[in-house]
């Protein structure tokens, strides 16, 4: 598979719970997935919306690099790409950060999906050639 700019893309494909490598050696497990999340004040989704959340863990083996929300996607069943959203209402949220070798984070990531359709993948990719996807249902 290459990605728009013609660069090969690493894909893999796992269940949740399971635990990928990147081609860094660091590694990404989404943990947990939630289709439906209650949310009150400022973290309410949009009307014909719901709000959807996965946690995931993180860890920088032998190189850091930067993780949060942005590196997550949810394909939907109708094969819609969701972007995280800007709040989560679960704690404790992924926060934007630069691991250093031999930390994790862990964290919640929130995206606002269609009430028409429900999260089928959690999708997190890097700035280089990786695509991990888990299959949430």
């Amino acid at each position: 598979m290459a990605s728009p700019g013609g660069k090969p893309v690493h894909v893999q494909q796992a269940v949740l719970g399971v635990t990928l490598r990147t081609d860094r050696h660091n590694t990404v497990t989404v943990t947990e997935y939630r289709s439906a999340v209650a949310a009150t004040g400022h973290e309410r989704a949009r009307h014909g919306m719901h709000l959807e959340a996965a946690e995931l863990k993180i860890c920088a083996t032998t190189s850091g690099g930067v993780v949060g929300p942005s590196i997550a996607t949810v394909r939907t069943s109708n094969d819609t790409h969701v972007s995280a959203s800007a709040e989560t209402p679960i704690s404790p949220p992924l926060r934007s950060q630069r691991l250093a070798p031999r930390h994790c984070a862990r964290g919640w990531v929130a995206f606002e999906v269609p009430n028409t359709t429900t999260g089928a993948r959690v999708v997190v990719s890097d700035d280089n050639d990786d695509s991990l996807r888990w299959s949430v249902h």
